[in-house]
């Protein structure tokens, strides 16, 4: 296995942005791999939890980054995990295929190895994750199904982050935002609006209903009888890819303008497989790839394993699995991640440990807030939910909940902030009321300011 981490540049921008909800590049070109997550960073974290699962970091990892953050990223690594291998992505790749492409062109891969791919704003508190990750795809890999005749080629991770109300009904993403709970990326939640919408009655306005033809879900009477639709999944965007997939698949005609692994070559795989069902399934390996050259190709006959995409679903459970990719999911994350270091979850197996390790700074148990080195506070208000980073000055009577304040930041007097990240360097002036902002490095808010849903720039933007 050959783990893979990093993808396109907009996997590694962060934290200004006029969306008020994606991770965007600041002033400071900070990639959201290295932004402060419980005294450490989603790269560090997550090649703790590759090391803890049994990779060799030396030897079966390769970190890739988009030409405009290479340097900050190169040095952050050479002095904190000094020999993890590294490599700078050309300036024509555009995502995650991109990368793969490279990975053979630039022979940095043997072009037999399976292939974890891991964005790096992916946090994974328990390696237990990757390692089920990696059985379910070679299981896969290595049978054969009875109702496809297809082995496995490609396994997603999936994380269940659904909930239930006191009735056991499914309680609605807006109601988990509401709550601070961690909720599915927007774009996954529009994809699904737009694939019911398309089934609408425009004549009589009646609700959308999703319609799946059953010779789509069932392709063998023998075989499958009934099965799940599953809305309550949020996809990682980590993948267990076979050698044929990524050296061989990715260089078809038909793959040759795709460069998103989640948005357009998984799809389209599974299209593929389900269009074009049972031709597909009993096509060589050969065949199977030349098909996505030339459609018209007459599958030969007896049938053989070609690919089938698979996912190992992650169970809800007290760790942590999320990418940092939101304003929302950051704040969930590094509020549980500080959570979870003064409390740690019980793993599984036993023997593993945790990603996160000893906090640096204080820790404010009963607040669940983690106040860097060199932070002072002021007498009156309090700190709760919140990772507040070093050398920050915080004023008096100041109430700060479910923030990240990041270093060197001064917060004065009177100020009430929530929901909000304050990057490194800014300057809240007295009497301010921030509510789900976002306030650039070097930035300064006026004082008394009462503001919700902006972003503050500094003023040369």
């Amino acid at each position: 296995m050959h783990p893979l981490t990093g993808s396109s540049l907009d996997d590694f921008n962060n934290s200004i942005s006029d969306s008020k909800s994606q991770l965007e590049p600041d002033d400071d070109k900070v990639p959201k791999c290295l932004l402060p997550v419980a005294a450490s960073t989603p790269i560090s974290l997550l090649l703790k939890a590759l090391e803890i699962a049994g990779i060799d970091l030396k030897e079966n990892t390769l970190v890739l980054a988009a030409v405009e953050i290479s340097p900050i990223l190169r040095s952050y690594l050479a002095k904190k995990h000094p020999g993890v291998p590294f490599a700078e992505l050309p300036v024509t790749s555009n995502g995650s295929a991109d990368a793969l492409r490279f990975c053979k062109s630039s022979s940095r891969v043997p072009p037999h190895h399976h292939l974890m791919l891991l964005p790096s704003d992916l946090i994974l508190e328990s390696p237990s994750s990757l390692i089920g990750l990696y059985t379910t795809h070679l299981n896969a890999f290595n049978e054969v199904s009875p109702c496809t005749q297809a082995c496995g080629g490609l396994t997603m991770l999936l994380a269940d982050v659904g909930m239930e109300d006191e009735q056991n009904k499914p309680v609605k993403e807006s109601k988990k935002a509401k709550q601070n709970k961690l909720v599915r990326e927007d774009e996954e939640i529009e994809k699904q609006k737009a694939a019911v919408e398309e089934t609408e009655d425009q004549d009589t306005g009646e609700t959308p209903k999703l319609i799946i033809p059953k010779s789509l879900i069932r392709p063998s009477s023998t075989c499958l009888t009934s099965f799940n639709l599953r809305t309550d999944l949020l996809d990682l965007h980590c993948y267990m890819i076979a050698p044929r997939i990524w050296s061989n698949l990715l260089f078809c005609q038909s793959f040759e303008n795709k460069h998103s692994m989640q948005d357009q070559v998984v799809p389209l795989i599974i299209d593929k497989q389900l269009s074009d069902y049972p031709a597909l399934f009993k096509m060589s390996p050969s065949d199977f790839l030349d098909s996505f050259s030339s459609p018209s190709t007459v599958p030969p006959t007896p049938p053989s394993p070609t690919c089938l995409v698979n996912a190992h679903i992650l169970p809800r459970n007290p760790t942590l699995s999320m990418r940092v990719c939101t304003v929302p999911n950051y704040l969930f994350a590094c509020r549980e991640a500080v959570s979870h270091s003064i409390r740690p979850p019980r793993l599984h197996p036993a023997s593993l440990t945790s990603t996160f390790g000893r906090l640096e700074g204080t820790v404010h148990a009963k607040d669940n807030s983690l106040l860097g080195e060199g932070t002072t506070k002021g007498s009156g208000g309090a700190v709760k939910n919140s990772t507040i980073g070093a050398n920050v000055s915080i004023g008096s009577k100041c109430k700060i909940n479910n923030c990240v304040v990041m270093d060197d930041v001064v917060i004065k007097d009177g100020c009430t902030l929530q929901n909000s990240i304050i990057c490194k360097k800014a300057v809240v002036e007295q009497n301010c009321n921030l509510n789900n902002c976002q306030v650039a490095s070097k930035a300064v808010v006026p004082q008394k300011s009462k503001l919700t849903d902006e972003v503050v720039y500094t003023a040369d933007e």
